[in-house]
């Protein structure tokens, strides 16, 4: 299925699926919106012209017209309502339902009617409809009123007929003493007499006015505890058993009855006083962490049970354990913990140890209940890099940060701060600049000294100082109409990062940030000013913007001076597109329209800048992600050349939220090209055929797939025949000369006339000289088998092959044009896993398929291609067998538009990877850690040295401590990686004193001296004397260990977009 066929289908199949009933239904908070901030934006704009402005977003017809009669059989709990409703001969179909309300509340509740079907709305007879209301309070008046929402528009005509329920007498309630109490539970009881004008069994009437509904309430909470009894004039007794008490604290209890009368009139007695005792530490768990050569940090979490508690260490070589257990342990010192109830992280430092020594160690915990033995752990110690003692100019600094393991001089350095008062940085919401001193993350929880605290977006900047690493908060304030930060998600979200600094993120915001900026709360796009303002990027031509309509981020110039945005309505004086988005360009503070095609003519359907995300994915209401393509390398240095596709989907906003017809136009439907836009003057089709006689089968849709860094040569793919040497109609790789004008089909091969077929684009050089491609139609050079997937490097005209099958998606199916080298996951170039140097010499690429004898076993591992010695080699793969455990992995950028993760410095001497494997004996948590392979004669690589394998052509370091259960994510590396980022949970540095993840670098020459002065402390807040490695609490790794979904996650953009086959990735 071709692209525009696949917008057609998904068209009609969301077509109806919301109806105007189902927008108003979500109005009324029976489904919870999206936290997709585009979706919120046609949300808001769809509700707002619904519900509050009234006007209708299609084509007007005779509205129709009703009547509602008073209530009847009013009875404690219940109502019957009925009217009749005159279509009017408008032959539209039509939901009907009544709304009710006591006379002083602001919201409605209803209860659906049913419908007037298209053929009943042909006449202009009344239709009767009735329902029963029921959950109606006791004693209370309510109003009632017919209401039809026809074509978008809500009608309700008053009158408001009103009634009142019976009144109800209360129940009567009694509580014993709590009884059979322990540390953790208790046994509540009571008596209720629901004091009914009847005895069992009543009538439904009386039942659903006198039904009571009771719960004990404990402070501090103990929830659950509650249930229901059937309406009679008898005494019952009620009884409940109260589990997960917290032990050695006062608890008090009451019981809480109430019936139709609801919770106003609801009766308490109590409450009733009682006291759980304290109870046996609790170890949750024991790991190590930090372990060197001769060092480590022992961690534990323990739960005092409510007891003020203690601890210490043991710890044996192996020889001793197995001579006498812990008999000769030596121990830590023993230190006081705190009397609380929930797990505290226990922890101390241990040195002298021997290199390359496996110790068993445990912790005990004792308090005045019991003394408690944890379980035995084994941990290894490091080498010494070479065999010999630490000659690195900061030695010192190393040993004091446990880094003395950490091959070519590193050390750690925190870079987030250590007081996140609870939050955490996101392990896939970073980014790291090519100079390392630098770093962006992202904190559900905002940080100590911040505030306003966002929920689940919480933006920081953090820089490296001679003194350590300074963080900055970079959320914007919200203003009195953008509602409570704390108890929903903001709609903003990082996009882009100016020059490439993180201090500078281009946001996507509902924040009126800008005086003129006046749209409601609707999406626009910032950046940080100075003093703490920001700077408007998305400033429409006339201000100021009082238009109801979003605008978001599409890209920007490399120097950040130049930003693109698409927006739904036309914000331009010229501007007349009818459907999708439109292009704009923003430069200081003048705005203008790029997305026009050849003549200046303005596009009826919108455009898009490269092939990013148009307005149909970026609707979606399905819930799936809708990354878009590639849009690198789109916009010139100098911004004088931009590139876009046009048309766009062409998906009204009212059509996809379910208001009135699609608004659909066939001009939409034509197959997209890709148009470059050069001096703000003139624009030019790159997709246009220079075919001496036009294709037979017609024009069909090309898509952008990169650029050279100046933007002289554009790469696209089409199906349609462009070229003379092109007889196919496969889908070819193709490249455009903006100097000379030239079209040159890339796919050709060496015979110059071979059937590409290509899949998609690994990587372009700088310079667009290099560029590796995957294709599986006719071999495009010697080695290639026909049929089969392989990828090429194209390089001057010349095609040679990298390697065959390299199924970098793992998907199987390579007749399926997937067009991304991305995780298998989420698609988009914002999450793909090819990484190239500058001048295209060394390619990285994650592959399943056993490319080098040295994966049996079928996991992804990590390739390393040299295109002057045409050598391919796996980086990630274990030296010691060819079955390898686990998958290798590089870390995304965590969106489609943010920079791509860098992976090697500029030579490719350095390889930055991750994976489960264990591939170094000191690597013994199972779970996920960092690791560098370096070229012989980089950093501390020599060949037959510590680390090195021959099979590998290199060496395999551990970068993170390979010893917390919870593991290590990469998440940036410096263009010379000399900085290696990643997050971890692990206390890795004594600056780290709390227990929640923190973005670490693994720096060259790193490491910060400590400070002389000794932090004291005292009951629960006791931490130990020096900090290490900290295991999460379950529920804060679980909720947070992938994408916000929040949302994960996630309750971005970049969470809700389509995994589209067609997104492309590869460009540096």
């Amino acid at each position: 299925m071709n692209r525009t066929e696949h917008s057609a289908k998904k068209r009609t199949a969301n077509r109806g699926v919301f109806a105007p009933l189902a927008n108003l239904l979500r109005s009324k908070g029976t489904r919870a919106p999206s936290r997709h901030p585009r979706l919120l934006a046609l949300v808001a704009t769809a509700l707002l012209a619904s519900l509050v402005l009234g006007v209708s977003l299609a084509t007007a017809a005779t509205p129709p017209t009703q009547t509602i009669n008073p209530a009847t059989e009013v009875a404690y709990a219940t109502a019957h309502v009925s009217g009749a409703v005159n279509p009017n001969s408008s032959g539209v179909a039509f939901p009907v339902y009544f709304e009710y309300k006591e006379p002083s509340a602001g919201s409605w509740g209803f209860t659906f009617a049913g419908e007037v079907s298209e053929a009943e709305a042909t006449g202009s007879s009344p239709i009767p409809f009735s329902v029963e209301l029921t959950g109606l309070k006791a004693g209370t008046q309510y109003e009632v009123r017919l209401t039809t929402v026809f074509e978008g528009e809500r009608f309700s005509p008053e009158p408001n007929p009103k009634f009142t329920t019976k009144p109800v007498a209360a129940p009567t309630v009694a509580i014993a003493p709590v009884a059979a109490i322990t540390g953790t539970t208790a046994q509540f009881a009571g008596e209720i007499n629901p004091n009914a004008p009847e005895g069992a069994p009543t009538s439904a009437a009386v039942e659903a006015g006198f039904r009571v509904s009771w719960h004990f309430q404990c402070t501090p909470a103990c929830p659950g505890l509650n249930g229901e009894l059937a309406a009679d004039n008898a005494g019952h007794e009620v009884t409940a058993e109260a589990t997960d008490l917290t032990p050695g604290i006062s608890y008090s209890v009451s019981l809480i009855a109430e019936n139709a009368a609801g919770p106003d009139a609801a009766v308490t007695a109590g409450p009733e006083a009682f006291a759980t005792p304290a109870v046996a530490p609790v170890i949750a768990s024991t790991s190590a962490s930090g372990v060197s050569a001769t060092a480590a940090y022992l961690n534990a979490q323990i739960n005092p049970g409510g007891a003020s508690t203690s601890y210490r260490f043991e710890y044996v070589t192996d020889e001793q354990f197995n001579t006498g257990g812990f008999a000769a342990a030596s121990t830590t010192p023993e230190t006081a913990l705190g009397s609380g109830n929930a797990d505290l992280h226990a922890f101390a430092q241990i040195t002298g140890l021997t290199p390359q020594t496996t110790y068993h160690y445990r912790v005990l915990a004792t308090n005045s209940v019991e003394a408690v033995i944890g379980p035995q752990r084994e941990m290894t110690t490091g080498t010494i890099p070479n065999g010999g003692p630490d000659a690195c100019p900061n030695a010192l600094l190393r040993a004091e940060s446990n880094s003395t393991a950490l091959p070519d001089c590193r050390a750690y350095e925190q870079v987030s701060p250590s007081d996140k008062e609870g939050g955490f940085v996101n392990e896939e919401l970073t980014f790291i600049p090519p100079g390392g001193d630098s770093a962006y993350f992202q904190s559900p929880q905002a940080f100590a000294g911040e505030p306003t605290n966002y929920l689940f977006f919480n933006m920081y900047g953090a820089t490296r100082t001679v003194d350590g690493w300074q963080t900055a908060p970079l959320n914007p304030a919200q203003g009195s109409g953008d509602g409570d930060p704390t108890q929903s998600p903001p709609a903003f979200e990082a996009k882009a990062f100016a020059s490439e600094d993180p201090l500078q993120p281009f946001i996507d915001t509902t924040f009126d940030l800008n005086p003129s900026d006046q749209d409601g709360n609707r999406i626009d796009v910032y950046r940080p000013g100075p003093a703490g303002s920001f700077a408007w990027s998305s400033r429409p031509e006339v201000s100021p913007k009082t238009t109801p309509t979003a605008s978001f981020y599409a890209g920007s110039s490399p120097s950040g001076n130049t930003v693109l945005w698409q927006a739904t309505s036309p914000l331009a004086a010229n501007d007349t597109h009818q459907f999708g988005e439109e292009l704009y360009a923003t430069s200081g503070t003048h705005s203008e329209l790029v997305g026009l095609l050849p003549g200046n003519v303005i596009p009826k359907c919108g455009a898009m800048l490269g092939d990013g995300i148009d307005s149909e994915e970026a609707n979606r209401t399905d819930g799936q992600n809708a990354n878009g393509g590639e849009t690198r390398n789109t916009v010139s240095p100098d911004a004088s050349q931009i590139i876009f596709e046009s048309p766009d989907a062409g998906a009204s906003e009212a059509f996809e939220f379910g208001l009135g017809e699609p608004s659909l136009d066939p001009s939409c439907e034509v197959p997209r090209q890709v148009y470059v836009r050069l001096d703000g003057t003139h624009t030019v089709e790159v997709s246009a055929s220079q075919r001496t006689v036009p294709d037979p089968a017609g024009e069909q849709p090309s898509y952008y797939l990169g650029a050279s860094l100046d933007g002289t040569r554009i790469f696209f793919v089409s199906a349609q025949e462009l070229t003379n040497d092109d007889t196919t109609h496969s889908l070819e790789l193709y490249e455009y000369n903006t100097g000379s004008g030239a079209l040159t089909r890339v796919s050709s091969g060496d015979s110059g006339g071979a059937e590409g077929n290509v899949d998609g684009v690994l990587a372009i050089s700088h310079s667009g000289e290099r560029i590796y491609f995957a294709a599986h139609g006719q071999p495009l050079a010697p080695g290639a088998v026909e049929g089969e997937e392989s990828v090429y490097l194209y390089e001057n005209g010349q095609t040679s092959l990298v390697s065959a099958v390299p199924d970098a998606l793992n998907v199987g199916d390579v007749s399926v044009p997937k067009l991304s080298f991305a995780d298998p996951v989420r698609s988009g170039p914002g999450f793909r896993v090819t990484d190239t140097t500058s001048d295209g010499r060394v390619l990285t690429f994650l592959s399943a398929a056993d490319l080098t004898g040295q994966n049996l076993t079928g996991q992804r591992e990590l390739y390393r291609f040299d295109a002057v010695s045409s050598s391919l080699t796996c980086v990630s793969c274990d030296p010691n067998t060819a079955e390898p455990t686990g998958d290798a992995a590089v870390p995304v950028s965590g969106s489609n538009s943010r920079p791509q993760v860098n992976l090697m410095d500029e030579g490719g001497s350095r390889v930055i990877f991750q994976t489960t494997s264990a591939l170094v004996p000191t690597d013994v948590n199972r779970a996920t850690d960092v690791y560098e392979w370096e070229q012989p004669g980089t950093g501390t690589c020599v060949s037959g040295g510590t680390g090195y394998s021959a099979a590998l052509g290199g060496c395999q370091y551990l970068i993170t401590d390979g010893v917390s259960s919870f593991g290590s994510v990469l998440a940036g590396v410096s263009a010379d990686a000399v900085n290696v980022f990643f997050t971890s949970w692990a206390r890795l540095s004594p600056s780290d004193t709390d227990s929640s993840r923190d973005l670490y670098d693994a720096r060259v020459g790193g490491g910060f001296a400590r400070s002389p002065q000794t932090v004291g402390c005292e009951g629960e807040s006791c931490q130990g004397p020096l900090a290490s490695t900290a295991a999460p609490q379950s529920p804060a790794s679980a909720a947070f260990r992938g994408p916000l979904n929040h949302r994960r996650r996630h309750h971005h953009r970049h969470h809700h977009r389509h995994q589209a086959q067609r997104n492309l990735g590869g460009q540096r």
